[in-house]
C-alpha cells in the first residue's frame, strides 16, 4: 500500500507572554496523589490528568471528534513503510527559555525508549518504536522496527520536556 500522508490544520505558533508573570497557586483535586510527575514513568491516570495539562506531546486528539489533531506537531505523514516523518511546530519554548525542535524531541522520545532505562514505563505504549531521528530542526522521523500505521497514534504517548532542565537538573527528575 501507498504511504498515506495527513495534513491537518496548521497551529499558529505559541504566543510569548507579556506583561507581569501571574502570581498565586493552582489548586488540583484528584482521588490519589501521584507517585510521580515524570511522563516517561507515569501511566497512572491520577498522574496524567496533571501531566497532560503540563507537558505537551507531538499529537493530541480532538475532544469532540476523538480524531487526532496536531500538538507540537503540525503535521505528520508516512514517508516509508517503517518511518513516520513530523513536521514541527516553529516558535515553540519551553518554560526555561530553551527551545523546541526536532533535536530535543528525539532525545526525549530516545530516553524514554531506552531499554536500559525500564522505568520509562510509557515504552509499553510505542513498542514497535525503534528510533526517534532529527532530520532537520523542524522534522522528527519515528522509525519503527516494522511497518507501523498507527505510529501517529503512540504519538499521543511521547510527551517532550525541556531537554536543559532534565539534564540541569537530574535530582528533580524522579523515578519510580
Amino acid at each position: 500500500a501507498a504511504p498515506t500522508a495527513v495534513a491537518p490544520t496548521p497551529v499558529p505558533p505559541t504566543p510569548t507572554a507579556k506583561g507581569p508573570a501571574p502570581t498565586g497557586k493552582i489548586t488540583i483535586v484528584s482521588s490519589t496523589e501521584p507517585d510521580t510527575m515524570e511522563p516517561g514513568v507515569s501511566v497512572v491516570t491520577a498522574e496524567n490528568m496533571i501531566l497532560y495539562n503540563v507537558v505537551d506531546r507531538l499529537v493530541e486528539r480532538d475532544a469532540k471528534t476523538n480524531q487526532l489533531k496536531p500538538a507540537l506537531a503540525e503535521s505528520w505523514e508516512q514517508v516509508k513503510p517503517d518511518t513516520w516523518r513530523f513536521k514541527l511546530r516553529k516558535g515553540v519554548k519551553f518554560q526555561d527559555g530553551s527551545p523546541f525542535n526536532a533535536e530535543t524531541a528525539a532525545w526525549n522520545i530516545n530516553r524514554m525508549n531506552n531499554p536500559d532505562h525500564p522505568d520509562m514505563r510509557v515504552q509499553t505504549r510505542f513498542v514497535s518504536l525503534k528510533q526517534a531521528i532529527a532530520v532537520d530542526e523542524n522534522t522528527l522521523d519515528l522509525v519503527s522496527k516494522e511497518a507501523d500505521p498507527i505510529m501517529p497514534l503512540q504519538a499521543m504517548w511521547m510527551p517532550v520536556e525541556s531537554r536543559k532542565f532534565i539534564e540541569e537538573n537530574p535530582e528533580l527528575v524522579p523515578t519510580r
